[in-house]
């Protein structure tokens, strides 16, 4: 990896075993079910694969799931957007509504303790 090139400042994880529910809240849209592949996450934002063509700045309602629970209900915005063979790769920035969120909300708590149990399992791995 080179680091001049990088854009991330922060690490993602794998999302394979993540669902998500999304939809358009500029459109007041469907949720769209099924179809929809979550590549990788961390506290800030999530990347999705989808058929859908979401625009660069749509703000997205998210249900982020786990098959054991409800990780999050969080709406995010469309950062970036790339073609790929079967349709759409975004990356979506989670969003706050007021700084007292941002700093501790439900949703964060419950991705990061998710994010900790994939270090845990990957430490585990190793050792």
């Amino acid at each position: 990896m080179n680091m001049s090139t990088e854009r991330r400042h922060h690490s993602r994880y794998p999302a394979s075993h993540i669902k998500v529910l999304i939809k358009s809240l500029r459109n007041e849209g469907d949720w769209e079910k099924g179809h929809i592949s979550t590549v990788d996450f961390n506290r800030f934002g999530i990347g999705l694969e989808t058929p859908h063509n979401y625009a660069i700045g749509d703000i997205l309602a998210l249900v982020i799931r786990t098959d054991d629970s409800t990780l999050a209900e969080v709406n995010g915005l469309v950062c970036n957007r790339t073609q790929t063979l079967t349709g759409y790769r975004f990356g979506v920035r989670f969003e706050h509504e007021g700084y007292e969120q941002e700093e501790s909300p439900e949703a964060m708590i419950n991705i990061s303790e998710e994010i900790l149990m994939i270090e845990r399992e990957a430490a585990s791995a190793v050792h």
